[in-house]
């Protein structure tokens, strides 16, 4: 696992209508500070995922999650603004965000206790109807 991501208090849960947004689904509750970064290319690491980002904003948190048993990155990891301003610039730039000459998806973080059945959240396809068999 990858280090502990700073936790958000409730005041900086937003409310949202259905659809909202560039990237985010359905309705309901989302973190307004932080995002979802994914289809990250190999070689981004945290300095590569903060550079990026800061043009948006201040970070006051950012990890790019790595696989414990190969120490490699997922492909994906987790930006915390300090303001809801810099969440909102990001998703405005939804199809132009880019990094390492790749083009990543960003998405307002759902809090897990929020999501509901078949949304995700514990990776490999699980809850969404698929799966595979147990590979290596």
């Amino acid at each position: 696992m990858a280090k502990m991501i700073k936790s958000v208090g409730m005041e900086q849960l937003i409310k949202m209508g259905s659809g909202a947004g560039g990237g985010g689904g359905g309705g309901g509750e989302f973190n307004a500070v932080k995002i979802f970064v994914g289809g990250l290319p190999p070689s981004v690491d945290y300095d590569k995922l903060t550079s990026y980002f800061q043009k948006f904003g201040t970070i006051q948190d950012a990890v790019v999650m790595i696989d414990a048993a190969t120490q490699r990155s997922r492909g994906f990891g987790f930006v915390t603004f300090d303001d809801t301003a810099a969440v909102e610039l990001v998703m405005e730039n939804y199809n132009g965000n880019e990094i390492d000459g790749k083009w990543v998806e960003v998405k307002r973080c759902i809090p897990q206790d929020k999501m509901g059945p078949g949304q995700g959240g514990k990776g490999k396809g699980k809850g969404s109807g698929g799966g595979g068999g147990g590979g290596p």
